[in-house]
């Protein structure tokens, strides 16, 4: 008892007494800065890569820049080729049947130190669907609408078509049933789109082949349409794929080969390709003045 009553009194005292000013502010002594005494790294101090040096001559010609196609004699060439070539070009694609390269380079030069002389060199020229650039038709045009047979002079098509088989060079063609005959698809583009993301150009130029529809009549309805989607939805593409394009339908059976799109640029692999065609005995058929200006398109 007598040791609880001290203690008591002790904590009586102590609470009474007074209490010594606390300093404003914290307390805690400032925070320590850390001194990191690794070494500074080290930049690269060697010169950039080379730079792409302007393809003029492309430029001038209305081609692809800093692109050609190399064609070899043999596939031993091309092989060659590839094994002196290294790192110093990027191949972008090949067409086996015309032992030839799509290339990429940064300076023309590096390309031609190369090249052994027995090569075939060619530009990559663009190749449009033709639309009027103003948007507009051509003076005195008329809407053909479902009177192409009555234009040609063609009163009766039953049968016509059957066995022939017609490829159709373009932006993809979307099956419906206003077409006869049945459809074979090959597409070097991607679809990227549904049915009403598509252009419409390759399906109204088979419409007028293949159309079975008295809204859509066509020439030959019961022919065969190798679809060959050689351009995108607006309509572009290029020579390069234009060659793929005919090579794929020479060696899908066609028959006739439509082109109805061009370019104003003569491709050597585009004559290249057709040649290869007319050795499979397939007829070349293609618009050379869709666009209504005074020069002819290729092919």
């Amino acid at each position: 008892m007598f040791f609880l009553t001290m203690l008591g009194g002790y904590w009586l005292a102590k609470s009474a007494a007074p209490q010594p000013e606390v300093a404003a502010g914290p307390q805690s002594s400032p925070p320590r800065r850390m001194i990191d005494n690794s070494p500074m790294p080290e930049f690269r101090s060697s010169e950039r890569g080379p730079a792409m040096k302007r393809d003029t001559d492309a430029l001038e010609a209305g081609a692809l820049a800093n692109q050609r196609v190399v064609r070899f004699s043999s596939r031993e060439a091309l092989d060659a080729f590839l094994a002196r070539a290294g790192d110093r070009i990027l191949v972008l694609d090949s067409l086996d049947a015309l032992n030839a390269l799509r290339v990429a380079f940064l300076d023309a030069d590096d390309l031609a130190a190369l090249l052994d002389g027995d090569e075939e060199l060619s530009m990559i020229f663009p190749v449009e669907v033709p639309f009027p650039e103003d948007g507009t038709a051509q003076p005195g045009a008329m809407a053909l609408g479902s009177g192409l047979l009555e234009w040609l002079g063609i009163s009766d098509t039953t049968g016509v078509g059957a066995g022939i088989r017609i490829a159709v060079l373009d932006t993809g063609v979307y099956a419906h049933s206003a077409f006869g005959g049945s459809l074979t698809t090959i597409d070097l583009v991607e679809r990227t789109g549904g049915p009403a993301d598509i252009n419409g150009h390759g399906t109204a130029v088979a419409s007028m082949i293949s159309g079975n529809n008295r809204l859509i009549p066509g020439v030959a309805p019961d022919a065969h349409i190798i679809d060959v989607r050689v351009a995108n939805d607006s309509g572009s593409s290029n020579s390069w794929l234009l060659a793929q394009g005919i090579i794929a339908a020479a060696d899908a059976g066609a028959h006739i080969v439509n082109i109805s799109l061009g370019s104003f640029g003569d491709s050597g692999l585009v004559r290249d390709a057709i040649a290869y065609a007319h050795a499979t005995g397939a007829v070349i058929v293609a618009a050379a003045g869709n666009q209504g200006l005074d020069r002819p398109a290729f092919p």
